[in-house]
């Protein structure tokens, strides 16, 4: 059970209450009375409901009384608090589709834009995070989104409230969306006309960070970054600012969720979790040989996609943490992570001492260590529940001194190799964790390929053990001349007593007379 569940009151007001607008062909009265009856009654379903109730059941009240079902579900999500709407690990209702199923009158193309709608609106008000794209691929028969579902949308600020910049246009980009309030910057999507049109997301950065200095650091990042060519890194597409001076970064958007996230919701298996890990690995290896530290590593900024039927990996962010580095200090840590402990337990030790110029690759290694960790475990070394209640020094001084759990001690039989290399991640001296991202990798990879881990503890067991994987037939050749030559000495002690019985190896009287003449038998 969530927590924050014991904690929510009871509710006084109407649940239909909770969307900024109302929604189109919905009767407010027919609505209201279906809540009551669900608010008394949480099992009723709506087709018993329309069985009760007076009157035709036509395609009008349906829509009414699945709009309102789906608001008093929604609701109710938003009732499990913001972790639990962050880290997705609530339990969705249904679905547009999953009602169009239960009633055929919801299938006709107009009903099934206005419920799409609708929905998207009810997600945006809980701080869920739906996407255009995610639309796109749900109902790709209504057509694109950006016809049907965008404009109206900005017409109705997006469930945004008043923020200004919804449905604005910031060079060749048009605001559709709020995403995300991050670290150091506010995350919006858009749309991009010129000179193809396509959905990028757009960073503004936090007056704190915003200056012309950034802008001019990244842009020589920015030289650096193109020079970056890996199928796992997304880049930075265009930097510029706004009449007003606002610095904004755009890159393409990516179809994808967070790493962990993705573990979670596809019942990976710790191989498979290891392999889409590895390729995040092999992306910040990459741009380290190209001098980029990523700087801020965390799940957001490690996406996950299907491609070719395929989990496919992306880095993003690469390049703006960096420019924006060299201004976090003793007085601005705290700023800069927004007092969030969601992104503080991500940070190395090194980030959090208040010293940048001690941050480098291996800064970045700890923070894949994080990640790998809470992939396996399900949640972090230190969770938001450790830290949220503490004074942010006292959260700095938990990142710098306090040795995490052994994941074996959260999770039954996760493999103890896997729980050797997250714990040499996350070593607080940076000389002692691996020194690269590609160690990282090159360690798992022998995890995954069955070889003995650089950093196991020395054991002979362990190492026979795993050289009897890699060469079974060596060992069974061995274990095969061992009982050859094992049989044939019985076979020659028998055949010795066979052919003189009286005979022995070593006779006792032998050995006395020797022993007599201080003669030692060889």
């Amino acid at each position: 059970m969530l927590m924050t569940e014991c904690l929510i009151p009871a509710r006084t007001d109407s649940i239909i209450d909770m969307p900024f607008i109302p929604p189109d062909h919905y009767d407010e009265q027919t609505a209201q009375l279906f809540v009551s009856s669900l608010e008394k009654t949480p099992t009723l379903t709506i087709e018993d409901w329309l069985d009760q109730a007076d009157g035709p059941s036509n395609a009008d009240v349906i829509e009414t009384i699945v709009k309102a079902d789906m608001a008093f579900r929604w609701q109710k999500i938003s009732f499990a608090g913001p972790v639990e709407i962050e880290q997705a690990t609530y339990v969705k209702p249904p679905t547009v589709e999953t009602y169009a199923e239960r009633f055929s009158l919801l299938s006709a193309p107009e009903i099934l834009k206005r419920l799409a709608k609708w929905e998207l609106l009810l997600r945006q008000k809980i701080g869920d995070k739906p996407s255009i794209p995610e639309y796109s691929k749900r109902f790709a028969q209504l057509g694109d989104p950006n016809d049907w579902l965008v404009d109206d949308l900005n017409a109705n600020h997006l469930a945004q409230g008043n923020d200004r910049l919804i449905g604005s246009t910031v060079g060749t980009f048009k605001i559709v969306s709020k995403i995300s309030d991050g670290s150091f910057s506010v995350s919006y999507q858009a749309t991009q006309f010129r000179p193809t049109r396509q959905q990028v997301v757009i960073k503004f950065l936090k007056r704190e960070f915003d200056s012309a200095d950034v802008l001019n650091r990244f842009r020589f990042e920015q030289q650096s970054m193109e020079i970056m060519d890996h199928p796992h890194i997304v880049g930075v597409s265009e930097a510029a600012t706004t009449p007003d001076g606002s610095t904004y970064f755009a890159t393409p958007w990516i179809s994808g969720v967070p790493i962990t996230q993705w573990s979670i919701d596809n019942a990976c298996s710790f191989d498979e979790r290891v392999d889409v890990f590895i390729q995040a690995c092999d992306a910040v290896q990459h741009a380290h040989q190209k001098g980029i530290i990523h700087r801020d590593l965390r799940p957001s900024k490690i996406l996950v996609a299907e491609q070719d039927q395929q989990p496919h990996t992306n880095v993003i962010d690469f390049g703006i943490s960096r420019a924006i580095g060299s201004q976090l200090g003793q007085q601005t840590v705290a700023t800069h992570y927004g007092g969030s402990t969601a992104s503080l337990q991500y940070i190395s030790p090194e980030q959090a001492s208040f010293k940048p110029s001690d941050v480098d690759t291996r800064s970045d290694v700890y923070s894949l260590g994080v990640v790998l960790y809470e992939m396996l475990v399900g949640e972090p070394p230190f969770t938001q529940a450790d830290l949220s209640t503490k004074a942010i020094d006292q959260t700095l001084r938990i990142i710098r001194q306090t040795e995490p759990d052994a994941p074996g001690t959260r999770v039954e039989q996760l493999p103890r190799e896997l729980e050797w290399i997250v714990l040499h991640a996350l070593k607080k001296d940076r000389k002692h964790r691996y020194q690269s991202p590609g160690d990282l990798a090159d360690d798992l990879r022998r995890y995954r390929d069955g070889r003995a881990v650089t950093v196991a503890p020395r054991s002979w067991i362990y190492d026979v053990g795993h050289y009897s994987k890699q060469n079974p037939v060596s060992i069974v050749l061995m274990i095969v001349f061992a009982i050859l030559f094992f049989a044939a000495g019985v076979a020659a002690t028998w055949w010795m007593q066979s052919t003189n019985p009286s005979a022995q190896f070593f006779p006792s009287h032998s050995i006395n007379l020797a022993s007599e003449k201080g003669i030692f038998l060889q």
